[in-house]
Parts: C-alpha cells; structure tokens; sequence
C-alpha cells in the first residue's frame, strides 16, 4: 500500500461524527441525563468490583497487614511520625529507600496510628480511585465498554487484590502510573500546557515511588514530542518532573551527603553478581545472596542492632552506593556473558504468568503458594489478549502503552524481574485486551431506523460543515476522491450516499460521467433527484444492479454505516466493471482528536486505520491517499454549535460535555480517500 499525504486549500467537510443537539433552551437531553446515569453506573460497578474482595482479604488478612510482607518504608514512616526523622532510627536521617510509599504510610499513622484497619480502608480507597483512572483512560482513548471492561479486569488482578491491603507500594506505584497514563495521553490529545505540566510532575511522582523509574520522564518527553512536534512541551514535562524530584534529592546532599533518589545500590548489587542466577534459578530471591564478607553494617542491620541493643551505628550511605555500585559497573563490564544470561532471566521473570514464588517465604508449599501458580490462569488469557487488541488502540495510546512496556522489561533487565516489578504496569494490559470489545458508536451507526431518522432531515448535513463555524485551512477530501475518479475517465459511477447531491454534480460537470446514487434515506434522495441526480432508495449491502454495470463507485463517509462491511464491499465490486475503481472517503482515528477526546468518541469500523482490510478482500489493489490540515474554530460560541449540530448516533448531549478551553481552539483533521481497483 502506497500513501500520499494532501494538504492545500479551504475545504468542506461533510459527515463526520453524531451526537445529540442541545435544545433551544440549553437543557441537556433525556438521553445526556441517561448517559450520565451509565457512566455513573459504570463507576459503582468499578468501585465495587474494586473494594469489595479487598475488603474481603483484609477481614481475612488482618492479623499479617502489619506484621508479614511490611518493608523499610513501614519502619521510616514509624520513625517520622514518632520522632520527626525519615529513616530507620531516630537522629539519623536515610535515603536507603524511595520516599514516596513512606510518606504516604507516615500520612495514614499520624492521625489514625499504625493500625491494619486504617492501612487496609486507605489503601482500598486508593486501588477503587486506580480503578476509576483506568476505567476513564479506556473510556476516553478506546470506548466505554472498554474501558469498563479494562477496569474490572485490572481491579480484579488476584495479585493486586492481595496485596493492594498489605504494606506494599505497589498500591501507590499503580495509582500513579494510572494517572501518569491519563495526563500524558489528554495533554497529548489537548495540548493543554498546564496537563503536560501535570504529566511531567506525575512522572517525578513516580520516580520517587520506585527508583527503577527513573526513566520514565524521558518516556513521557520522547511521547509529547511525537505528538506535539514542539520542544516547549517536553521541555515543560521534563522541568515539572524535575521540579518534583529535585527537593528529595537536595535533601539527601545537605542530609546525607549525595544526590540520590535511593542509596540502596546494595540492591542493585544483589541483583547483578555472579551468585544471583543460580539463586534465582533454584527458586530463591536475590535477599539470599550472601553479604560480603567484613563488609560495613548496612542501614537495615544498623536498624536491627538499634531495636535490640538501642545501639546507635552510623551509617555512610553515600559511601556505601558508590561502592555497591562500582561493584555492579565492574560486573557488567568484565562478565557481559554472565549478564546477559541474567538479562534473559530477569525477562522471562518479569513476564512469567505464574506469580513470582520464593523459597522460605511464608505460607511456602501452602495455599497462597498454591494461589500463586493459579494466577495463571488469570494472566496467560490477559497476556494474549492485550497481545491481540494493541491493535485496536488508538495509535498513540498504543505507542504509549508499548513504551511503558518496554520500558518495565529495561528495567527488569538491568535489575531483576518478578511480577511484583510488572504488577504496576498490568492495567495496560487490561486496557489493550478491553480494545477488543466493539465500540458503543459501532452499534449505533448499525442502527438503521436510528440512521433513517439522524438523516431524514437535510439541515443536518448543512449544519455540519465546519466552514460554517470555523477556518479551515486543509485540501477538500472531495478534490482528492474527484481526481482519482478522473483517472479512469469513467463514463458510468455509483454514488453511495449522495447526501444533497453536490459531489454527483461535480462528476458530472467535470468529469461526464453519467451517475446513479442511492441512499436509505428517502428525504435525501428527494433531494438529490431535486438537483437532477439519479438517484434511488436502496441498501448498499443490497444493489438493485447487474453485475459489472458501472465503471466506478464513490462513498463518501458512508461505509462505516454499513452493518455488514463485507457484504456491502463485496456488493460494490460486483457491481464494477474488471478493471473498474472505488473510491471511498473516511475519516482518522486521530481526526480532530485534540476536540473529539475531550466529549468522547468512538471508534469507526470503516476508517483510515483499518479501511484497507476488507477491501483487500474483494480489489486486487488498495492505496490510500491522506488528507491532513488544520481547523481553527474563533470562539467556544463555534465549538458548541459545531458539536450541537449532530443528532443520535451518539445517544448522548456532546456539546454539553464540552470542558472549558482556550480559544482560538485549533485541531488537525485526517482524513483518508481510498482507492481500490478490481483486477
């Protein structure tokens, strides 16, 4: 498939996209007040499918929140709260964990105490907000089917929902990234500085969460600069992201000597020697490497020696992370064989369905050991699902979600994988696997009595020109469909949809070619034949005509209205001539995205994504032409009546879902005019 990209002059787009108008005295329609009821039930439902099996694990679990699975941020909040310090004793101020899960610990134990009950109800609520991040992420950037369905699966990890009660920052790193996800991708879609601001501050947020993100600000960046073509927001993220971080790491070079996010490289260590395949090949974990002999106390047992003896050990934490980490630098550099085998390890951890099991840890050989391995029958349909409906994603949540990806399996290989260091990212899973749900807009614009009545009125389409209420400064899709018919100089075209009939008018002035056009609806074909077209009431899946009678068709934003796409393509052809070309006009799934993101869209079955497919089917050769420009529309007054002049096909009140933005309002169109020849 070859692709042109056209741009030129004003143009005029006709059909797009429906909605529902807003009455004359601005009160939202019965169906807004029924769609507002679905989103809301959709959010109980997520809430509940969210709260309720945590709140079952914690009655169950509540003896062990506090007493099994807790790690160094419990002893630094414990610390904080009680003494003022962030670290393990008091007096002595630690970086040798992130800050971010121990301040949030600190903010629960201050007013409520370190109880299970309050640790458990806080960090629910925390995973019901993640659900309701993930469900609006996929509601707005896939569809709401979706993005309810991404929601439950995500909330419903059986790993999480374990978890999610105990003393874990997975719960804050998944709320974070879920977060992360939604600013970047609406920053993205609106240009909106003050979202990429927030997006980049998010990005630091998560660095301070967990150090093995360090580089997810450079992700973000290298994401807005694709979409945006402009270094002012990637430079705006970058400097927000910095804004978040840099205090901790300020503290930690007037506290305790260095810049650092964490100076526990002992970790990065334990990871990355010539012990730990070996240990974790035999189902250990990289805590069973064994210290290095005479080697300084670190933190943690200086911590341990303080509980028992009220000792207190000063602790070069500095000193330790140069050393740690030139132990890992000169691992890498002199056994790059050995390494490498501990890369393809720590891969196929990190993505190994079967949760992540240990020797000696609690509840070994027992039931939870045995929840583990059956968690795979959670994650290998989650696996090859989202494997399968990344294609469905919108091609810049895609690119988002694979980066985040790739970028978590980097990350693994350079420290080590387990599912507990993937678990943060599965939402995007969930929200990939969800893409394979049909749309909500699918069905509606399969609905033929609701299409029959969103078009038994003409002043529809005329409301709908954007030259009406905007500049637009793109090439006429309609110049680029009229030149590949004149290609051909055919002498007998098939319009499918002729709306009020101009486009048959200008095959016929400019080419000569005698045309016949059909529609389902009976008022605009009355209005085309009022114009001197021939035209008919007929079915597109269902011609009225002889096999090879005409030596083109045209349909312009039509075939994503048929109910059987194949069907009414393979009708098409056998209508053509050998030899003879359809032409076909839709739109982008990116068409003016910068508006259609912010009210909701869905996708199209017949678009410039996946048009050229069943296509394929029935012509022996597809090309597709692009068609991009830009739209300005002056006031919100223009964006209102733009978005009020559609009618049902999206069953709910667009224009009254409009947030507030910044005029002049300007946002791309895409377009794409296929041209498909039978052999």
């Amino acid at each position: 498939m070859t692709r042109r990209t056209v741009n030129g002059a004003l143009w005029r787009l006709r059909l797009t996209r429906a909605a529902r108008p807003v009455g004359a005295d601005g009160r939202r329609a019965k169906p807004d007040v029924l769609r507002i009821g679905a989103v809301n039930g959709a959010y109980a439902l997520v809430a509940a499918a969210a709260a309720l099996p945590r709140l079952a694990v914690l009655a169950v679990e509540r003896d062990g929140i506090l007493a099994e699975f807790t790690e160094k941020s419990d002893d630094f909040a414990v610390t904080l709260v009680s003494h003022g310090t962030f670290g393990f004793i008091p007096g002595e101020p630690s970086a040798y964990t992130q800050p971010l899960y121990g301040f949030f610990l600190a903010g629960i134990y201050w007013p409520f105490g370190r109880s299970w009950i309050a640790v458990g109800l806080v960090q629910i609520a925390v995973a019901v907000v993640t659900a309701g991040l993930v469900y609006e992420i996929g509601r707005r950037f896939v569809s709401a089917r979706a993005g309810l369905a991404a929601a439950l699966i995500a909330t419903l990890n059986p790993y999480l929902i374990w978890h999610d009660v105990h003393v874990n920052r997975e719960v804050l790193d998944t709320l974070v990234a879920a977060a992360l996800v939604l600013a970047t991708l609406l920053a993205a879609a609106r240009r909106s500085l003050l979202l990429t601001g927030v997006a980049g501050g998010l990005a630091g947020l998560a660095v301070l969460g967990n150090a093995r993100l360090v580089g997810v600000p450079l992700v973000v960046v290298i994401f807005l600069f694709w979409r945006s073509r402009s270094l002012v927001a990637p430079a705006l993220a970058l400097g927000a992201a910095a804004l978040v971080v840099t205090p901790w790491l300020v503290r930690n070079k007037v506290e305790l000597g260095c810049f650092a996010i964490t100076t526990d490289a002992r970790a990065l260590w334990k990871a990355n020697n010539e012990l730990t395949y070996d240990i974790l090949a035999r189902g250990g974990w990289i805590d069973d490497v064994p210290r290095i002999p005479g080697s300084a106390f670190n933190p943690e047992e200086t911590a341990a020696l303080y509980r028992d003896t009220r000792r207190v050990v000063h602790v070069d934490e500095c000193a330790q992370m140069r050393f740690y980490r030139g132990l890992v630098t000169d691992f890498w550099r002199e056994q790059p064989g050995e390494k490498t085998r501990l890369a393809v390890q720590a891969g196929g951890m990190l993505w190994d369905p079967r949760v992540t099991r240990t020797e000696g840890r609690a509840g070994a050989g027992g039931l939870r050991d045995a929840a583990r391995t059956w968690s795979a029958l959670y994650f290998v349909p989650l696996f090859a699902l989202a494997a399968i409906g990344i294609l469905r994603l919108r091609r810049e949540a895609a690119v988002l979600v694979v980066a985040l990806l790739v970028y978590a399996t980097i990350a693994a290989i350079v420290f080590v994988g387990a599912t507990r260091y993937r678990v943060s990212f599965d939402f995007l899973l969930a929200l990939a696997a969800g893409a394979l749900l049909p749309g909500r807009n699918a069905s509606r614009y399969h609905d033929q009595e609701l299409v029959q009545r969103e078009f038994a009125d003409e002043e529809r389409l005329v409301n709908r020109r954007l030259d009406r209420w905007a500049d637009y400064r793109a090439t006429n899709p309609e110049d680029v469909a009229l030149e590949a018919l004149a290609e051909i100089a055919p002498e007998r075209v098939l319009e499918i949809g002729p709306g009020r009939g101009e486009f048959a008018m200008r095959v016929r002035q400019d080419i000569g070619a005698e045309v016949v056009a059909i529609d389902v609806s009976s008022r605009l074909v009355e209005v085309a034949r009022e114009r001197g077209v021939d035209a008919q009431v007929a079915d597109v899946q269902q011609l009225p005509f002889g096999d090879g009678e005409f030596d083109a068709a045209v349909a312009n934003w039509v075939l994503y209205f048929v109910p059987d796409l194949n069907r009414g393509i393979a009708e098409l052809a056998r209508v053509l001539r050998p030899g003879g070309r359809l032409v076909a006009v839709t739109n982008s799934d990116e068409h003016m995205i910068e508006l259609w993101s912010l009210v909701g869209d869905e996708p199209l079955t017949f678009s410039a994504e996946n048009g050229e497919t069943p296509l394929r089917r029935h012509f022996a050769s597809v090309e597709r032409r692009d068609v991009e420009g830009e739209v300005v529309f002056p006031t919100r007054e223009a964006l209102l009546g733009y978005l009020a002049a559609f009618g049902e096909l999206h069953g709910d009140d667009v224009a009254a879902r409009l947030p507030d933005v910044e005029t002049p309002f300007r946002t791309r169109v895409r377009n794409a005019v296929f041209v498909a020849d039978k052999s």
